[in-house]
């Protein structure tokens, strides 16, 4: 696989653009004063990004769940666009950034969508292309990278699961819950005055 090392480590590439902002955003004054109504407004709308995520993350894993490399998938999310999982790791980081009122946080998921959408999708697809050849191209040329078309949603009447695959990531999806909900409890503590505030971040 081209770049093979990046695709690899493309968790952790992720983290190291993605962890530091955060961390910045936390200790920066919040944008909107706790119990606002656009304070609850944001909390509600990163509440419902965060779904949206974790539900596409766990529908894709019901269709390709330790099938990557052995039978190319089109049905399901995978009709809709080509990389649903990224698509809802994407959604996930831009909650983080409705949590903590951050357009910093925001930059640095753009960010890393754009690493990934230079680096580390290219790669990937090289890899599936030359598992699944012609077929595979016939796929990518009805199937936008990461944009949704509807039209093509298909719903096979049964799909083979991978139960292993699946409990990992519904697992997965527990965690992510509880990083929403740490995400919260840090928004609502920047307003009390005893936290710090070394920053003066966006």
């Amino acid at each position: 696989m081209a770049n093979d090392k990046l695709f690899t480590r493309r968790g952790w590439i992720g983290a190291a653009i993605v962890l530091p902002a955060v961390l910045a955003a936390s200790l920066s004054q919040p944008l909107v004063r706790e119990g606002e109504l656009a304070d609850v407004m944001l909390d509600v709308a990163a509440w419902l990004i965060l779904g949206a995520g974790i539900f596409l993350r766990l529908w894709a894993t019901l269709y390709i769940g330790g099938r990557k490399s052995t039978s190319l998938i089109v049905d399901g999310p995978y009709a809709l666009c080509r990389h649903p999982l990224y698509v809802g790791s994407f959604l996930i980081i831009v909650s983080l950034a409705v949590f903590l009122e951050s357009p910093v946080v925001l930059a640095s998921a753009l960010t890393m969508a754009g690493v990934y959408r230079l680096f580390i999708v290219p790669s990937e697809e090289a890899n599936v292309a030359a598992i699944f050849g012609d077929a595979y191209h016939r796929y990518c040329a009805v199937t936008p990278r990461f944009w949704f078309c509807l039209a093509r949603l298909s719903r096979p009447g049964k799909i083979e699961v991978k139960v292993t695959e699946f409990l990992r990531e519904f697992a997965r999806a527990y965690g992510l819950i509880a990083v929403g909900a740490i995400a919260e409890i840090v928004a609502f503590c920047r307003s009390l005055p005893w936290w710090p505030k070394l920053l003066n971040l966006p």
